[in-house]
Protein backbone atom coordinates (compact mmCIF):
# COMPACT_ATOMS: atom_id res chain seq x y z
CA UNK A 1 0.00 0.00 0.00
CA UNK A 2 2.93 2.19 0.87
CA UNK A 3 4.31 1.63 -2.90
CA UNK A 4 0.94 1.77 -4.62
CA UNK A 5 0.76 5.31 -2.51
CA UNK A 6 3.78 6.75 -3.17
CA UNK A 7 3.24 5.95 -6.90
CA UNK A 8 0.15 7.56 -7.15
CA UNK A 9 1.11 10.55 -5.30
CA UNK A 10 3.93 10.85 -7.73
CA UNK A 11 2.08 10.52 -10.68
CA UNK A 12 -1.03 12.89 -9.62
CA UNK A 13 1.90 15.87 -9.60
CA UNK A 14 2.70 14.44 -13.25
CA UNK A 15 6.34 13.91 -12.14
CA UNK A 16 8.73 10.45 -12.14
CA UNK A 17 11.00 11.47 -9.22
CA UNK A 18 10.38 12.51 -5.66
CA UNK A 19 12.47 13.93 -2.95
CA UNK A 20 13.34 11.33 -0.20
CA UNK A 21 11.63 13.54 2.63
CA UNK A 22 8.24 12.99 0.46
CA UNK A 23 9.19 9.19 0.50
CA UNK A 24 9.79 9.65 4.12
CA UNK A 25 6.57 11.77 4.90
CA UNK A 26 4.66 9.04 2.63
CA UNK A 27 5.72 5.80 4.70
CA UNK A 28 4.77 7.93 8.22
CA UNK A 29 1.35 5.63 8.33
CA UNK A 30 3.15 2.49 6.64
CA UNK A 31 5.37 1.28 9.40
CA UNK A 32 4.25 -2.01 10.50
CA UNK A 33 6.30 -2.79 13.56
CA UNK A 34 8.16 -6.41 13.32
CA UNK A 35 9.10 -5.43 9.67
CA UNK A 36 10.98 -1.96 9.58
CA UNK A 37 11.81 0.06 12.89
CA UNK A 38 11.20 3.28 11.49
CA UNK A 39 10.01 4.79 8.34
CA UNK A 40 13.81 5.10 7.34
CA UNK A 41 14.28 1.40 7.31
CA UNK A 42 10.76 1.00 4.82
CA UNK A 43 12.46 3.51 2.34
CA UNK A 44 15.80 1.79 2.98
CA UNK A 45 14.31 -1.66 2.69
CA UNK A 46 12.34 -0.23 -0.83
CA UNK A 47 16.16 1.15 -2.26
CA UNK A 48 18.11 -2.29 -1.60
CA UNK A 49 15.44 -4.40 -2.85
CA UNK A 50 15.39 -2.00 -6.45
CA UNK A 51 12.09 -1.71 -5.87
CA UNK A 52 12.94 2.27 -5.54
CA UNK A 53 16.15 4.10 -7.28
CA UNK A 54 17.95 6.97 -6.59
CA UNK A 55 18.86 8.52 -9.22
CA UNK A 56 22.05 11.27 -9.78
CA UNK A 57 20.51 14.15 -8.13
CA UNK A 58 19.60 12.51 -5.03
CA UNK A 59 15.70 11.60 -5.64
CA UNK A 60 13.99 8.81 -5.94
CA UNK A 61 12.06 6.92 -8.49
CA UNK A 62 10.69 3.83 -9.64
CA UNK A 63 12.97 3.19 -12.13
CA UNK A 64 11.27 3.03 -15.17
CA UNK A 65 7.76 4.79 -15.33
CA UNK A 66 5.93 1.66 -16.13
CA UNK A 67 6.66 0.47 -12.60
CA UNK A 68 4.77 3.77 -11.24
CA UNK A 69 2.07 3.63 -13.60
CA UNK A 70 1.38 -0.14 -12.84
CA UNK A 71 1.36 0.93 -8.91
CA UNK A 72 -0.72 3.46 -9.26
CA UNK A 73 -3.24 1.69 -11.39
CA UNK A 74 -3.07 -0.40 -8.48
CA UNK A 75 -3.82 2.29 -6.15
CA UNK A 76 -7.10 2.95 -8.09
CA UNK A 77 -8.34 -0.32 -8.37
CA UNK A 78 -7.76 -0.46 -4.57
CA UNK A 79 -9.89 2.50 -4.30
CA UNK A 80 -12.20 2.75 -7.48
CA UNK A 81 -12.81 6.35 -7.02
CA UNK A 82 -14.50 6.24 -10.20
CA UNK A 83 -15.38 10.05 -9.89
CA UNK A 84 -11.58 10.67 -9.79
CA UNK A 85 -11.17 8.82 -12.86
CA UNK A 86 -13.57 10.01 -14.96
CA UNK A 87 -11.45 13.40 -14.90
CA UNK A 88 -8.07 11.65 -16.01
CA UNK A 89 -9.77 9.64 -18.75
CA UNK A 90 -8.62 11.64 -21.63
CA UNK A 91 -5.33 12.82 -20.12
CA UNK A 92 -2.43 11.57 -22.55
CA UNK A 93 -0.45 11.22 -18.79
CA UNK A 94 -2.31 8.84 -17.42
CA UNK A 95 -3.64 6.53 -20.35
CA UNK A 96 -1.42 3.23 -19.34
CA UNK A 97 -2.87 3.72 -15.80
CA UNK A 98 -5.82 3.42 -17.20
CA UNK A 99 -5.23 0.74 -19.33
CA UNK A 100 -3.60 -1.18 -16.07
CA UNK A 101 -6.74 -0.07 -14.01
CA UNK A 102 -9.19 -1.53 -16.36
CA UNK A 103 -6.88 -4.87 -16.61
CA UNK A 104 -6.95 -5.41 -13.27
CA UNK A 105 -10.78 -3.97 -12.56
CA UNK A 106 -12.20 -6.76 -15.35
CA UNK A 107 -15.46 -4.81 -15.50
CA UNK A 108 -15.59 -1.21 -15.41
CA UNK A 109 -18.93 -0.39 -15.80
CA UNK A 110 -19.25 1.18 -12.72
CA UNK A 111 -16.50 4.07 -14.89
CA UNK A 112 -19.22 3.56 -17.73
CA UNK A 113 -22.16 4.68 -15.62
CA UNK A 114 -20.28 7.43 -14.05
CA UNK A 115 -19.04 8.89 -17.33
CA UNK A 116 -22.91 8.64 -18.48
CA UNK A 117 -24.09 10.56 -15.42
CA UNK A 118 -21.33 13.44 -16.08
CA UNK A 119 -22.20 13.54 -19.66
CA UNK A 120 -20.60 11.12 -22.25
CA UNK A 121 -19.21 12.79 -25.34
CA UNK A 122 -17.30 10.78 -28.18
CA UNK A 123 -13.86 11.20 -27.22
CA UNK A 124 -14.56 9.45 -24.07
CA UNK A 125 -16.98 6.49 -25.82
CA UNK A 126 -14.09 6.14 -27.71
CA UNK A 127 -11.70 5.86 -24.68
CA UNK A 128 -14.15 3.82 -22.53
CA UNK A 129 -14.64 1.11 -25.26
CA UNK A 130 -10.69 0.96 -25.80
CA UNK A 131 -10.88 -0.03 -22.05
CA UNK A 132 -13.33 -2.33 -22.25
CA UNK A 133 -11.54 -4.43 -24.32
CA UNK A 134 -9.02 -4.51 -21.63
CA UNK A 135 -11.68 -5.60 -19.12
CA UNK A 136 -13.44 -8.59 -20.72
CA UNK A 137 -16.31 -8.61 -17.61
CA UNK A 138 -17.90 -5.32 -18.59
CA UNK A 139 -21.19 -5.50 -19.15
CA UNK A 140 -21.96 -5.28 -23.30
CA UNK A 141 -25.20 -2.73 -22.25
CA UNK A 142 -22.50 -0.24 -20.90
CA UNK A 143 -20.45 -0.99 -24.64
CA UNK A 144 -23.54 -0.08 -26.74
CA UNK A 145 -24.28 2.88 -25.05
CA UNK A 146 -20.63 3.90 -25.77
CA UNK A 147 -20.87 3.06 -28.91
CA UNK A 148 -23.76 4.81 -30.00
CA UNK A 149 -22.28 7.69 -28.58
CA UNK A 150 -19.44 7.38 -30.93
Amino acid sequence: HYLMSLAHMNHCAERRSFTRREALEMGEEYVVGGIHRSVEDLVADCIHRGILEVDGMGGLSFGHLTYQEYLCAEYLAHENNVTFITKLLLNPWWKKVLDFYAARKQNIGPLFEECCKRGLNGHSAARLLELAELAPLTARRHMNVARVVT
